[in-house]
């Protein structure tokens, strides 16, 4: 049965050379594809370095945090900093075309620095600016800062209580208290306080939300999207925590009302361009999230577990074991990544008791008779109505 070309859309029966999980109509869309898949290919043919999932990772894989370590993103000192160094590697990478393997040459040999200012230097695509702050940012690029400058601790957990530090001082502590301090007080926040404080430390501390846990990534619509973050979204939430209080940010959010803290901060046309699901998750976050979210942050990445009350409308109650469940799971996630119906669409077909009718009526679905038992099978899920998300706890 002839598939679909990952690139291209074409029919054809071809597949990537080193596996045959990924479908290509030609070598010249396979290596297009290559710097992506090959941290997911089973017989890549060498080695996969932090080079290759960073690139990738801009590409659309999922978040590497040793490569975000290796490529200076942990030893930025200055937040304001980090739009800077994100723009300075999606152009490295997609205008200059710099792979992979080339990257994890540079570092491992030094030069890393050096061969991005020749390349920069080169192009003269960087606005003056951002050329300059390259210039004069060498520690930035390689694996140990300089004497004098200061550095991140080198265990992951003291560099989480790094990040934490620097937010505690940014959100108005006193850059005297202590981890036991910080802790201490924040015992009598509310939850909503806390979950913001988290959000706040990652988007400072790395310029995107780090964990894909479905509480994490639900109430801030990062759910809406595949593996990759968009740099839209991380600019986006980057801009706003620098433009509006802490105060401001957790009331908007206890109040459901993100989106008009956005607008009244001179964001409309940023997170306008981020699509209506993204106002909607937000309309409703954080007390009523309906469980089509959920879904979709489970659907894009396994790690991200929700309640699985919010996964039974959807026919996850009816899988027998982890493999049903996975199964079911990738199915979703394609139906997502590929945009094939509108998750409020699903969202209302699961209300009404219509979600397998609903899903084979989708064009080109490609689902093999067996998927189509499959799917016939767990959806028969007998609910009147999904779940939605409530949550009431004091604030």
């Amino acid at each position: 049965m002839a598939r679909t070309c990952e690139v291209c859309g074409d029919p054809t029966q071809k597949g990537c050379t080193g596996c045959t999980r990924v479908a290509y109509c030609s070598s010249a869309c396979q290596n297009e594809h290559w710097p992506l898949h090959v941290v997911q290919c089973d017989n890549p043919g060498r080695p996969i370095t932090t080079g290759d999932h960073f690139v990738a990772y801009h590409m659309g894989a999922e978040l590497h945090s040793q490569s975000m370590m290796d490529y200076g993103f942990l030893r930025i000192n200055d937040p304001m900093e980090m739009p800077l160094l994100i723009d300075i590697y999606v152009k490295l990478i997609f205008d200059l075309g710099v792979r992979g393997p080339t990257l994890h040459k540079w570092r491992t040999t030094g030069t890393l620095h050096a061969e991005i200012v020749a390349k920069f230097e080169a192009a003269k695509i960087l606005a003056p600016m951002e050329f300059q702050w390259l210039v004069q940012n060498p520690q930035i690029f390689v694996a140990k800062a300089p004497p004098g400058r200061p550095t991140f601790l080198k265990s992951v957990d003291n560099e989480d209580a790094e990040m934490q530090r620097r937010t505690w001082v940014r959100v108005g502590g006193s850059a005297t208290d202590s981890t036991a301090d910080i802790t201490r007080i924040q015992k009598s926040w509310s939850k909503d306080r806390k979950i913001c404080f988290k959000f706040f430390t990652e988007v400072l501390g790395t310029g995107i939300p780090s964990e894909r846990s479905a509480d994490s990534c639900v109430p801030f619509a990062c759910c809406l999207y595949s593996v990759k973050f968009p740099e839209t979204l991380c600019i986006l939430y980057y801009t706003l925590i620098q433009r509006c209080s802490f105060d401001e940010f957790c009331e908007a959010y206890t109040t459901s009302s993100l989106i008009a803290l956005m607008d009244r901060k001179g964001l409309y046309q940023e997170r306008s361009v981020m699509g209506p699901d993204f106002e909607t998750v937000l309309s409703q976050s954080p007390r009523r999230i309906s469980s089509v979210w959920y879904l979709r942050a489970y659907a894009h990445c396994q790690d991200a577990v929700p309640d699985l009350r919010h996964l039974v409308p959807y026919g996850f109650g009816n899988t027998q074991d982890l493999k049903e469940m996975e199964r079911l799971r990738l199915f979703y996630c394609k139906l997502f990544k590929a945009e094939l119906i509108p998750s409020l669409e699903l969202l209302e077909a699961a209300n009404g008791g219509r979600l397998f009718e609903r899903i084979m009526k989708i064009p080109n679905l490609n689902a093999s008779k067996s998927d189509r038992r499959f799917l016939k099978r767990v959806m028969d899920t007998k609910q009147p109505r999904a779940t939605v998300r409530e949550t009431t706890y004091r604030n």
